[in-house]
């Protein structure tokens, strides 16, 4: 069942989770799937749904901090790279990411999204659903499909 952002974050006002996320990257007639599951914290600030969490990667910890309400998402990545991405559905929208490498120089990237999606079952579960084609310093990289997939777990 599909509720609407403020149903869906009165229920988890703040409360641990565990968060799966899965990614699926199809350029051209390659396809590669990518899936992580860490500890996270979903809350409601000011009707907007968020879920933050800390990834462990190669270049580094990054903390990762998604918002969506309604067909609006944004991801913000701060750490060993950094990232602030809009997604609204049906627009290109512009964005940067900066890796260590190359001096910390910030590359452009631009989305177009073409789903923007928040579901919850009622049962203190819930999926963020982005799907969107990106293009970094002006280059077409892929469609992708992320699922976040997140279960409020007891503290």
């Amino acid at each position: 069942m599909t509720k609407g952002c403020s149903d869906v974050v009165n229920a988890f006002e703040q409360t641990k989770a565990k968060v799966t996320i899965e990614t699926r990257v199809k350029n051209g007639v390659n396809t590669e799937r990518h899936e992580l599951t860490v500890e996270g914290t979903i809350y409601n600030k000011e009707g907007t749904f968020v879920c933050t969490y800390d990834e462990q990667m190669d270049v580094g910890k990054v903390k990762t901090i998604v918002k969506i309400s309604d067909e609006t998402a944004t991801i913000i990545r701060n750490g060993a790279l950094s990232m602030r991405q809009q997604y609204v559905v049906n627009e290109r929208i512009n964005g940067t990411y900066t890796l260590p490498y190359g001096g910390g120089v910030p590359l452009s990237m631009t989305t177009k999204a073409t789903r923007v999606q928040l579901t919850w079952d009622g049962k203190r579960k819930g999926t963020i659903t982005l799907a969107y084609d990106l293009w970094i310093q002006g280059e077409f990289t892929g469609t992708y499909n992320v699922t976040m997939k997140m279960e409020g777990v007891q503290t």
